[in-house]
């Protein structure tokens, strides 16, 4: 029988470190005969044993629709091991023999899964991850408003005493930074800037006036009927890129659309209007206007003479017919 070096024995022995750290404190002695060999193999056999009480725990981890999962923590803590899933969503890891014990399978994506397991053999477990479901965050919306588009307030006529019955002339007594150089003159700026760079749309058409008559003594009235309105927006600045690219300021007048029958008359010095609207039926409906103005008493006291005659007519109509449910 061919004898094996004790030292090389124990060098390989997985328990080496333990038999010299014994040897160092004198409870063993090596000695190059049978007993030794005897006893560093009964030592060996228990640590083989020792390392055989371990199973294989494998398998492939799986979504809902039965995709692999990648980079899954299979964890063991109690014994403080663990892996992760390959690729193909395949794990394998080693675990105690007949112990009980608790795997937990973790993704960031997916619920958190715990198996409890205990067994003999080694055993093959496929694990199915639910996604995680968003929580529901409860969402408080403040109504800004329809328009950052300021709705003027309702205001008396009577209140507002003015030689011109243009909607443009309230615009200045409200505020927002409008100035009027003529009372008679429909034009006005905003902030300083130029009379040209306001829109006007009525009923979302954009107004295009004439410039070249002579401000508040050949301009006439205004291309806006008071009479029709049902709401103006105005803004001073900071307005929507759908009403363009002008600089100073946004004049959006909304002719009504009546829902029964009225008529208006007004009458003075300066001239007249009258106003009709009715809802004939279901599909149609009507509001015209019609105005007259004359600034002769007016002009007439002023130093600058002329050959015109400052008379201005105007008439206006807004007719809406519903083809379908589909077409107005």
């Amino acid at each position: 029988m061919r004898s094996i070096p004790t030292e090389q024995f124990v060098k390989s022995n997985c328990l080496g470190k333990i038999y010299r750290g014994l040897e160092k404190r004198g409870f063993l002695k090596i000695r190059h005969d049978a007993e030794s060999i005897i006893f560093y193999c009964f030592f060996s056999f228990i640590c083989a044993f020792m390392q055989a009480q371990t199973i294989k725990l494998s398998g492939i981890i799986k979504d809902e629709k039965g995709n692999p999962i990648r980079d899954v923590s299979v964890i063991e803590p109690y014994h403080n091991k663990g892996t992760t899933s390959n690729d193909k969503g395949e794990y394998q890891l080693n675990i105690p023999t007949e112990k009980k014990v608790s795997i937990y399978f973790s993704h960031v994506n997916y619920k958190k899964v715990e198996k409890k397991i205990s067994a003999k053999n080694d055993i093959e477990l496929d694990v199915k991850l639910k996604n995680k479901t968003l929580k529901t965050l409860e969402v408080e919306y403040v109504d800004p408003g329809s328009s950052p588009i300021e709705l003027l307030p309702t205001i008396d006529a009577s209140n507002v005493a003015l030689p011109s019955s243009n909607i443009e002339g309230l615009l200045s007594s409200i505020g927002f930074g409008v100035r009027q150089n003529n009372e008679l003159s429909s034009g006005f700026n905003v902030r300083g800037g130029n009379f040209d760079e306001n829109l006007i749309y009525v009923n979302g058409i954009e107004v295009y006036r004439p410039f070249l008559a002579r401000s508040g003594q050949q301009e006439g009235l205004s291309f806006i009927n008071p009479s029709m309105i049902e709401n103006i927006l105005f803004s001073a600045g900071g307005f929507d890129a759908i009403y363009g690219d002008k600089l100073s300021s946004v004049l959006d007048i909304t002719y009504r659309e009546p829902k029964s029958f009225g008529a208006n008359i007004t009458t003075s010095l300066l001239g007249a209007q009258f106003q009709i609207e009715d809802k004939l039926n279901n599909r149609l409906n009507y509001n015209v206007g019609v105005r007259y103005r004359t600034n002769a008493y007016l002009l007439g006291a002023l130093d600058t003479k002329g050959e015109y005659k400052p008379r201005f007519t105007d008439v206006q109509g807004l007719i809406n017919y519903q083809v379908n449910e589909d077409i107005n």
